[in-house]
């Protein structure tokens, strides 16, 4: 039997509040000198921001609440689809993400030292958080 892979945040979905705190996770990881803080950014599609992909070509993406405070690369302004995805995925490319595509989230059972992600047509995964 293999060993379940463990970590300390599990984040699921790459829309824009997955790729924030996944931004935030691994400053925290690289740069706070919080190496112990592992994560993985799980997104059932093949790209980021699937809900962002498939609106129609040209649509202008609202951002709201204005209020928010940011504390990732991932910036996250009104604009055109396009622009937004192009923004984020060149942020994508300058950053190391831990970031695991096609990765179907089937499951999420809260057991006594944490979570238990299951994931279509993969092994399941622990985390903390």
């Amino acid at each position: 039997m293999s060993q379940v892979e463990h970590f300390h945040m599990a984040i699921i979905g790459a829309g824009p509040a997955g790729l924030s705190a996944a931004g935030r996770a691994a400053w925290y990881q690289n740069i706070g000198g919080k190496a112990d803080r592992s994560y993985v950014l799980l997104e059932g599609a093949p790209a980021i921001a699937n809900t962002i992909v498939n609106y129609q070509k040209g649509k202008y993406v609202m951002s709201e609440p204005s209020y928010l405070d940011l504390r990732s690369d991932f910036r996250f302004s009104a604009n055109s689809r396009e622009s937004i995805l192009e923004s984020w995925q060149a942020t994508l490319e300058s950053n190391s993400l831990n970031i695991r595509f096609d990765s179907k989230v089937t499951e999420i059972k809260h057991e006594d030292d944490g979570f238990r992600i299951g994931l279509q047509g993969a092994s399941p995964i622990t985390a903390d958080f």
